[in-house]
């Protein structure tokens, strides 16, 4: 299953109801017909632009000037041809790269109101090693790292939920399986490593950590919302007597509550600990954390998350099965 293939609903509001339409007119028309080549290749710009307005942090638009900014960076998106460097750069793959050296869009985007905070570049599959965590860099590179995997899960749920919501077909096993992930590796590898990173953090600067608030607090009301989320799919799948409003209602307040907490952690978090920390602080934070394997991300792959793995790669493989190749 890929972008294409992924069971979508009709009609949605914005971007994302535009790209729901697309999907849904591509599927039927076989993949060798020209008209698909082209409604793939604009579904995949399209993502490629809600991508780099996430990345950039861009908020939503109130201002009926603003919004039709927007609307037009999403249209000469369409029409670009740095799309490669592009997903190059928001698969974290060129850190060294400025998007303002290759993005067409750049002075649109110059001039468009942004949240108060942004997210992180959007994740190919990376695997890391197993092993001691040896520098501060290294830490605070893998949980961006393990942020932006979460990100791609957080994309993956959000389609399935917007299929659910809108009465079509969603991939159960996918929600599952992302759930379960949810509700395993953060709270075991993820959590711990940023809950002892604090701690020091509250020894260091007092007032940084207590801006922060109680961070342990807020990691256990991402699991408890997972939880929530897991109940009700389980709840589906038994056929028991759930609204489908409420599952969708607290799946969403999941995504939207994990993408509010990764932002403020970035923003704020990471920053403020870098600058408190000593490098014996960092070294003896080192000591105590290990880098366990990652059950989806990383080099063995739990059975249980095949299916979620296989729909992830087949989504970066889409863009390059669905462009025509490129012209010397």
């Amino acid at each position: 299953m890929n972008e294409i293939d992924t069971p979508v609903p009709p009609a949605a509001g914005g971007l994302l109801g535009r790209m729901i339409a697309l999907a849904r007119l591509s599927e039927r028309i076989g993949r060798l017909e020209p008209r698909r080549v082209l409604l793939d290749r604009i579904l995949r710009q399209k993502l490629l632009f809600s991508r780099m307005s996430e990345r950039l942090g861009i908020a939503a638009q109130e201002r009926p000037l603003m919004r039709a900014v927007l609307r037009e960076a999403e249209l000469g998106c369409l029409e670009c041809t740095n799309w490669r460097r592009c997903r190059c750069w928001l698969d974290g793959n060129s850190p060294d790269d400025d998007y303002r050296d290759f993005c067409p869009n750049e002075g649109l985007f110059g001039v468009l109101p942004r949240q108060d905070t942004s997210t992180g570049p959007t994740p190919s599959i990376r695997p890391a090693p197993m092993g001691r965590i040896s520098t501060m860099p290294e830490a605070l590179d893998l949980l961006r790292q393990e942020h932006a995997n979460i990100r791609t899960l957080l994309r993956t749920l959000e389609w399935q939920v917007a299929a659910f919501k809108n009465d079509s077909l969603p991939d159960y096993e996918v929600i599952r399986a992302t759930l379960d992930y949810f509700r395993g590796f953060p709270d075991v590898c993820h959590h711990p490593k940023e809950d002892l990173i604090f701690a020091k953090l509250r020894e260091r600067n007092p007032p940084a950590a207590e801006k922060i608030g109680d961070l342990r607090k807020a990691h256990e009301q991402l699991a408890a919302r997972a939880r929530e989320a897991a109940a009700g799919v389980r709840a589906v799948l038994d056929e028991a007597e759930v609204s489908r409003d409420a599952v969708v209602r607290w799946a969403s307040g999941f995504i939207d509550q994990q993408r509010e907490h990764m932002r403020m952690e970035e923003s704020t978090f990471f920053p403020a600990a870098e600058r408190a920390l000593t490098a014996k602080d960092w070294s003896d934070l080192a000591a105590l954390m290990t880098r366990a394997d990652d059950p989806l991300f990383g080099v063995q792959v739990s059975a249980r998350f095949e299916q979620l793995r296989k729909m992830i790669l087949a989504w970066q493989a889409q863009d390059e099965a669905a462009s025509p190749p490129a012209v010397p």
